[in-house]
Formats: C-alpha cells, structure tokens, sequence
C-alpha cells in the first residue's frame, strides 16, 4: 500500500481521522491496537473516566515499549560483543 495514509478509525467509540506515513492498513492496526488497550483498562476498572481510561491505557503502552526498547539494547548488545570482527 502507498505511503502517507489518511484513514477514518474509531478508538473507544470515536471517530478520529489518522494521517500519516504509514499505509492506512498500519494506521488501522495502530487505531485497534489503541482500542483494544483501552478496552482492557475499561474492563479492569469500569468507573473510571474517558480521560483516566486513555492515560492508564497510554502507561500501559509505554511500559510495553519500554520492555521491548530494553529487551532489543539487551540483543543488539548481545550480537555486538559476539561479533568476531
């Protein structure tokens, strides 16, 4: 698919247009990814505002990018000090 998508999505219930230099398909994965996030946070704790919902779900995020940034330096790091040359 052709770069600089632009895409209509719905995340948690609202409509929100994605732009970027993604395909829409990568856009659309993104806006699922989101949506299903939100969705576990909702379902863990159902009183919680809109608000509260999205920034425990942006946490959430976060620390799962962390764990992986971690994760790929603890390889990347690995390969390096094995590389014979």
């Amino acid at each position: 698919m052709a770069k600089n998508g632009r895409v209509s999505v719905e995340i948690f219930g609202q409509t929100y247009t994605l732009v970027g230099n993604q395909s829409e398909d990568s856009l659309i994965r993104l806006a699922d990814f989101v949506d299903e996030q939100m969705r576990r946070v909702q379902n863990q704790n159902p009183r919680l505002s809109l608000t509260q919902i999205a920034v425990l779900a942006c946490v959430n995020i976060a620390d799962q990018y962390f764990q992986l940034r971690d994760e790929y330096r603890e390889v990347a790091a690995a390969v390096r000090n094995s590389d014979p040359s």
